[in-house]
C-alpha cells in the first residue's frame, strides 16, 4: 500500500460523532456489499452512520467522505441521486395498484350511500 493510499485512508477515518459516511452504488449493485467493501476497507467501524446512495449518472461515482447534513454537504447531483434513491425505495413499499384507484376515505357513508341512490321518474 503506498504512502498516498494510507493517507487517503486516515483521512477519510477522521469523524465526529455527528457524521455519516456517505457511500455510492450503481443502480441493481448489492448494498451489503458496497457497505461489506468499505468496511472491510477501513473507511467506519462498528456503531457508525453509514449512508449508501444510488449513483444513477455515467461518470465515475464520487469518493466515499464523512458529512453532516445533506443540503449543505453534497453537491447538487448527490442530493438530487439522494432523492431519487429515498422515492425508489418508498415505492418499492407501497402497494401496487391493480385498477383505478379512487381514494374515498375521506367521505362518511351517509355521503357515500346518498352520492349512490337513484332517483327515477
Amino acid at each position: 500500500m503506498s504512502r498516498f493510499t494510507r493517507i487517503e485512508k486516515l483521512e477519510s477515518r477522521r469523524r465526529d460523532d455527528n457524521e455519516m459516511l456517505m457511500l455510492w452504488r450503481k443502480p441493481g449493485e448489492d448494498i451489503g456489499a458496497i457497505v461489506l467493501a468499505a468496511n472491510r476497507a477501513g473507511l467506519y467501524e462498528s456503531g457508525d452512520r453509514v449512508v449508501c446512495a444510488e449513483w444513477y449518472g455515467d461518470d465515475d461515482l464520487s469518493a466515499p467522505r464523512w458529512i453532516r447534513r445533506f443540503k449543505t454537504d453534497l453537491t447538487e447531483i448527490e442530493n438530487e441521486y439522494c432523492d431519487r434513491t429515498i422515492e425508489k425505495l418508498i415505492s418499492k413499499d407501497q402497494p401496487k395498484s391493480t385498477g383505478r384507484d379512487y381514494d374515498m376515505n375521506h367521505l362518511s357513508t351517509d355521503q357515500l350511500t346518498c352520492g349512490m341512490a337513484i332517483r327515477w321518474p
